[in-house]
Formats: C-alpha cells, sequence, structure tokens
C-alpha cells in the first residue's frame, strides 16, 4: 500500500493536472495536423462502405470480389489500404467496421490505414479522383 506522503503527493499531481485549462491541448493538436493535412475528418461526404468499395475498385480498376478477398496483389492491397484510410480518416468510420466489411483483423486495418494515407499524400492524381 502507499503511505501517507505518497498518497499526498499523487493527490497534489491529479490537482494539478485538472487545473490545466481544458480544450487548449486539443486545439494546439487539430491547429497542427490541420496545417498539415492530417486533420482528416469532415474532408469527405460520408457515404456507405459499399459504395467507397465500389468507387475504390473502379478507381483502381480492382474487382470488389478481389478487394474482400484476402488477395496479397498489388493493386488489390493498394486498394484495400485507400480503402480504409479512406473510411477511418476521412469518414470517420471505425477501424472495427472496417475491419469487419474488409474480412481484415484490426492490426491488419491499422496497417493499411497508414498505407493508405502514404499513397493518398504521394499520389496527386489519386487523391484528387477519390477525395474530389
Amino acid at each position: 500500500m502507499f503511505n501517507r506522503n505518497q498518497t499526498n503527493q499523487r493527490n497534489q499531481k491529479s490537482e494539478r493536472i485538472e487545473q490545466r485549462p481544458r480544450g487548449v491541448l486539443l486545439i494546439g493538436v487539430q491547429k497542427v495536423l490541420g496545417s498539415v493535412g492530417e486533420l482528416g475528418h469532415g474532408r469527405m461526404r460520408r457515404v456507405s462502405l459499399k459504395d467507397l468499395i465500389r468507387k475504390v475498385s473502379q478507381t483502381m480498376q480492382v474487382e470488389v470480389s478481389d478487394l474482400l478477398s484476402g488477395s496479397r496483389r498489388d493493386k488489390v492491397s493498394m486498394a484495400r489500404a485507400l480503402v480504409s484510410y479512406l473510411a477511418v480518416r476521412e469518414m470517420g468510420y471505425s477501424g472495427v467496421e472496417v475491419s469487419r466489411t474488409l474480412k481484415l483483423s484490426g492490426p491488419g486495418v491499422t496497417k493499411c490505414v497508414e498505407k493508405g494515407k502514404n499513397i493518398i499524400f504521394n499520389d496527386e492524381n489519386l487523391r484528387n479522383k477519390l477525395i474530389n
């Protein structure tokens, strides 16, 4: 157990944290991420995951059935990554929803989101096709 001195130190620490103005950190993060283009929620109109999958598969010229399968072909995995990124970061879907739809694990969706982010930010033509 804690002795009295340790308990007092913990209480003082929590009081200092609670005295910090709320929202200051969040606003700072939003300004920084927004300027980098990382703050994605709300940039794209939220559509159903099925519609998003159709749009990405048409753009990438990949069959929807391939996208939903476990195929590891480059073009298919790239399309899967784009769907994951757009759904999670741009439209606000949860990773769980995306994992169920794409039949991926939770960590698989996280990896796809990062891969999709890199693809989107490095290919301006593709970004314009999908986001606009």
